[in-house]
């Protein structure tokens, strides 16, 4: 093959071509399609190329094996390298395990209960544990059937071969490893991960394994759980989180058949406003926008990947931390923006409407309340015994509570969270609405309440010129433009020159902070724009 993933350095996947390598390069590289070891060979003879190491029975059904090209994709090729994926479900203080199924359309599943298609999983023995119903699997929707007796690997088996379906979910499972598979953890079905997928640091997955697992100086368990299982064998569930990237960190991932990588920098929306869905940014009109990463680093790199409707790779670029803000022209057929090549998990949407359908770049209304009384956005509070929080809104958000700079626990897609019974002082609680940051609350030993950002409507009907005028004459030192200025530039239609100022601010992501505090000063939730 003429690339693979250099993973020579802890914690870093970059792909190289063969062509590229120098000499005879020792580095350690896996193939770009099954995640398997491979080995560089320098041309002599042939031209320089990667070849899979002997002995690895899953890398046998790389279509990389033996070859360079392939018709399918790499999504398909994963999917028929991985076979079917694995669900957890969580049912009461213990765990179900699930296959799921791809979805398949209304036209696929009605033929195939027409010409009388029956569906049954063997396991590795190939005896049959159980059976698929057509009839209650819905369209377009993924079907997952629940596993009492848990093998190291399913077979399916068709009694009419050949037929869409069963081109669709093949004829495996993926495998469950005796000594662990990952889960990505999600709001009701948490799914498994990918042979050879990534992990990343400070992130909870849950770990289905037989074997004990306890705390290491690279990461903690954070919680265990029993799986509903009717065979004999012992299998729990770990809720674990790496803390950081070693040597010995990537050698324990790489066994249990996971890449531990760094955790990429989110994407904060600047320019112009969008409504998330998900990781999905949908905005009003074709044309620039512009975006800004966020990372705890301050330098280094990250090479991203823009992949079309069809999930192939359109052109990549690199964004330096030094300079992370960067655009990318949108349009009515969606993008992707990927970090990783191999882990779709980690991708962002983003797609422009049609002009005609109005998409309304509202920011969600919070009520905050500390014992009872309202708070605002930035409080910095003191936590005290039988004191509690309460955070309610009008749209769905994600609550996040932080405790040393870790997420402890996390509340998705919630309308309100009432009661938070164990706030601790060092505690930070992160409300957002799809991937903005709409309000952090600090608990610290003192309290200091801070501006209220989130107002938009201007005192005392100051005229536009003034306003503009004063923000410009504003100096000193330079802070982050608060995101949320997004929502109030999109309403000032009356203050054009103001509305033009903070558009700036947000494309290049500073601001004076005394300029912060004159526009804040200024606004009034009682006067409307």
């Amino acid at each position: 093959m003429d690339c693979a993933y250099n993973n020579s350095k802890p914690g870093v996947q970059i792909k190289v071509q063969a062509s590229d390598i120098s000499g005879y390069h020792m580095g350690q590289y896996s193939c770009i399609l099954c995640g398997e070891p491979v080995k560089f060979y320098r041309g002599e003879i042939q031209k320089s190329h990667f070849r899979h190491e002997r002995g690895s029975i899953i890398a046998q059904t790389c279509e990389f094996y033996t070859t360079n090209m392939s018709e399918f994709s790499e999504e398909e090729l994963r999917k028929k390298i991985t076979g079917l994926p694995f669900y957890l479900k969580q049912i009461d203080t213990s765990f179900k395990l699930y296959i799921g199924f791809w979805p398949v359309d209304d036209l696929t599943l009605t033929e195939e209960k027409r010409i009388g298609q029956k569906i049954t999983i063997k396991n590795d023995r190939k005896l049959q544990i159980e059976a698929i119903d057509l009839e209650k699997i819905h369209a377009n929707k993924t079907y997952r059937l629940p596993i009492s007796l848990v093998y190291n690997s399913y077979k399916l088996k068709y009694k009419i071969s050949g037929t869409p379906i069963s081109e669709i979910w093949g004829e495996k499972t993926s495998r469950i490893f005796s000594n662990g598979l990952f889960f990505r953890i999600g709001s009701i079905y948490s799914r498994s991960i990918n042979l050879n997928g990534i992990i990343t640091t400070d992130t909870s997955y849950y770990l289905l394994s037989q074997s004990s697992v306890t705390n290491k100086s690279y990461f903690k368990v954070e919680e265990s759980y029993s799986l509903l299982n009717k065979g004999k064998e012992k299998w729990k569930i770990y809720k674990i989180r790496f803390t950081k990237i070693t040597r010995e960190s990537s050698k324990y991932a790489r066994d249990l058949h996971v890449q531990l990588l760094e955790k990429p920098p989110e994407i904060i929306p600047l320019w112009p406003p969008s409504i998330q869905k998900d990781r999905k940014y949908i905005h009003q009109e074709t044309g620039i926008s512009t975006y800004c990463l966020s990372s705890s680093n301050k330098y280094g790199k990250w090479e991203v990947a823009i992949l079309n409707k069809h999930k192939k790779q359109s052109y990549r670029f690199e964004i330096f931390l030094q300079d992370p803000i960067f655009s990318i022209d949108v349009d009515n057929h969606i993008k992707y923006l990927s970090f990783f090549d191999t882990d779709n998990d980690f991708e962002v949407a983003m797609v422009a409407r049609d002009k005609k359908k109005n998409i309304q770049c509202r920011q969600p209304s919070l009520e905050l309340k500390w014992m009872k009384k309202e708070i605002i956005p930035g409080s910095e509070l003191k936590a005290i015994k039988n004191a509690d929080l309460s955070i309610k809104s009008d749209m769905k958000c994600d609550i996040t509570r932080m405790r040393n700079h870790i997420p402890y626990e996390i509340f998705r897609n919630e309308l309100s969270v009432l009661s938070f019974p164990d706030l601790s002082n060092g505690d930070t609680i992160i409300i957002r609405h799809g991937l903005d940051i709409l309000a952090t609350l600090y608990f610290r030993r003192t309290k200091k309440i801070t501006h209220d950002i989130y107002s938009n409507n201007l005192k005392d009907n100051l005229k536009d010129e003034a306003l503009y005028q004063k923000l410009l004459q504003q100096r000193g030192t330079f802070t982050a433009a608060p995101i949320q200025f997004k929502y109030i530039a999109a309403r000032l239609e009356n203050y054009p020159k103001t509305r033009e100022y903070l558009k700036k601010a947000l494309k290049t992501g500073r601001i004076s902070k005394q300029a912060v505090d004159h526009f804040l000063k200024n606004t009034d939730k009682e006067n409307s724009i």
